[in-house]
This record gives C-alpha cells, structure tokens and sequence, in this order.
C-alpha cells in the first residue's frame, strides 16, 4: 500500500465532490416587467385608466409615477388606491401610501401584483389622494419570470474528471504491491 497516493487519491476525491456542489449553486434571475399598457398625462391629475390584455395565469404588477407639486407643505396622508378590473367585471381594491421626504414621493411597501385568473382585458383605475399628489403614468405590467442561472457550471466537467482521478489513485495505491517471485 502506498500511503502517499492514497492520500492524494482521498485529497482529489474531497476536492472533486466540492467543486461538484459549487458547479451547482444557482443564482435566481431578476424578472423582467414588460409594459402591457401604459398611459400617461401631461397635466395634473388624481386619476388616470389603462386597459390591457392579459392571458390566465399570468402575473401582473400595477405600476404608477407619482408627482409631488408642493414640497413645501407635507401632507400626513399620500397615497393612491388602485381598482384592477378583470374582464368579468370583478374589481380588486388595492392602496399604496406614498411618504414624503426632501419633497420626494417614496413608496411605503411595494407595487401590488398578483395572479389573472382568466384571459381578456383588464382595466386598471388609479386614484391619488393627499394635498399636492397628482399621477404621472401609469402602467400594466407582466411579470416575466427567468430560470435560475448557474454561473459556475463550467466547473461539472472538471469536477467530474477530479472525481475519478481520484478514486482511481486512490484505488491504485490502496492496491498490494507485488511480491517478488523468490527462487528455489
């Protein structure tokens, strides 16, 4: 038995195994979010409408740009509460409240999305409130999803390589050597 060999055999086995579990952590995607429709106004409004078309068991995200006129004068109550119309004419209520800072508008929380449940047109109705809020755009998006990514998968076939290599050091040097044939 070869001790050294063995011992290397068991090292390249560990090794292999190891950049075996890296070649398979995956990294999650960033969605995309594809307009569906949008709208936008020039003037100052507290509402604004948009339709899109949705297909079943697509994901949404209602989307808005608030616009702020009077950052001197801070109202305790901002906001915008959203009615997202299906194509049956179910209508699901929604509020986002938005915080003043240094006269910016800030979300509290983030942009509602959810699930459709059936294919058509849905409409979504914004509404502002608050003193000094008006709407600038408004939008209907698709959540697109990504599959994971792997950035280390490069590493599977080496791994795969170190792996054998070393079972079969290991294999090798665990092996007897042989015994010199002695003469009568």
């Amino acid at each position: 038995m070869r001790k050294a060999i063995v011992a290397i055999g068991v090292l390249l086995l560990f090794l292999g195994v190891f950049l075996l579990g890296i070649s398979r952590i995956a990294v999650q995607s960033t969605p995309d979010f594809p307009t569906v429709a949008k709208t936008t106004s020039n003037a100052d409004t507290n509402s604004l409408n948009v339709s899109g078309n949705f297909a079943r068991d697509d994901i949404f995200k209602l989307f808005f740009t608030p616009n702020y006129k009077r950052p001197d004068v801070a109202s305790q109550d901002n906001g915008v509460f959203l009615d997202f119309t299906d194509p049956s004419g179910n209508t699901v209520n929604y509020e986002v409240a938005i915080t003043i800072e240094g006269g910016n508008p800030y979300l509290e929380g983030q942009f509602p999305t959810g699930f459709v449940n059936q294919t058509g047109i849905y409409t979504l109705k914004a509404f502002s409130y608050g003193y000094g809020m008006y709407l600038r755009s408004l939008e209907l998006q698709k959540v697109v999803e990504k599959p994971p990514l792997y950035p280390y998968y490069y590493l599977l076939p080496a791994s795969f390589a170190i792996v054998i290599g070393g079972t079969g050091a290991s294999l090798w040097g665990a092996k007897k050597p042989p015994q010199p044939k002695r003469r009568r």
